[in-house]
């Protein structure tokens, strides 16, 4: 018995326009797009993880082994934990951004600025990491105020107390928070983001830790400088040192 050719199946388009494979390779696809750039960006998924773990409640810094990812050092986390527990609940810490989520997540205080702007969008490390770390800045990424980012960094670059100290009480902050040695190979992202020339502030283009430890890289020692090696800052009382991590309070 033959079969009639006008029964049979045939590859004709379906009713919404289209083979009927067009869809569901549209979705595969776009999913394995997005998981490839979560796994390449790790901090998303623990920003998630950490998020669904901690939904609506504080951390127990008394079992800091639900933290061992989040920060990793735990002079890190010795420091957010003294913010948390030694700082006023509304007080606001003016910080560079990266240390932005750390703060607002584990100390549960407020923060001066968020994230980088886009004029420094090229100093941030991740946009580097992947060939495709960029789409993220072109397409999500909550970019700070330019003005607000450019006020930090002129704190840091500040050559007078008096200068950061107008800065810090504008944003109603009332610390101020770096780290050792990390924020010292940041300072040329500062001074960028400042509308400064680095000649002006470097001895050197090439910075070494040799060279960061002897403290000879810098022409001058601004006010944020001398805060990230823990000097004595006129106007600020330093409030926790832990040799890596240091905040400082305004005084009244």
């Amino acid at each position: 018995m033959s079969l009639n050719p006008e029964l049979m199946p045939q590859n004709s388009p379906d009713l919404w326009g289209g083979p009927w494979y067009i869809f569901p390779l549209a979705i595969f696809i776009f999913l394995c797009l997005f998981f490839i750039l979560a796994f390449a960006e790790r901090r998303l998924f623990d920003r998630i993880l950490y998020k669904l773990r901690n939904a609506g409640t504080r951390i127990d810094f008394n079992n800091l082994r639900a933290l061992n990812w989040y920060p990793h050092k735990s002079n890190a986390v010795e420091s957010y934990k003294w913010l948390a527990n030694n700082t006023e609940g509304d007080a606001t810490v003016l910080a560079w951004w990266d240390y932005a989520d750390s703060i607002r997540t584990l100390s549960h205080r407020n923060v001066v600025i968020t994230g980088a702007s886009r004029n420094i969008k090229d100093t941030i490390e991740s946009i580097h990491k992947h060939s495709w770390s960029w789409i993220k800045y072109a397409l999500w990424y909550p970019f700070e105020s330019e003005k607000k980012v450019q006020d930090v960094a002129n704190f840091f670059v500040a050559a007078t107390e008096q200068e950061a100290m107008e800065l810090v009480r504008e944003y109603d902050a009332n610390y101020v928070f770096v780290q050792y040695p990390v924020d010292v190979y940041k300072f040329k992202a500062m001074v960028l983001a400042a509308g400064k020339n680095l000649d002006d502030y470097y001895i050197t283009s090439k910075v070494s830790p040799q060279e960061i430890e002897d403290r000879t890289i810098m022409k001058n020692d601004t006010v944020g400088i001398k805060m990230m090696y823990g000097d004595i800052v006129d106007g600020f009382e330093k409030v926790f040192d832990n040799n890596i991590a240091r905040i400082y309070k305004l005084k009244s």
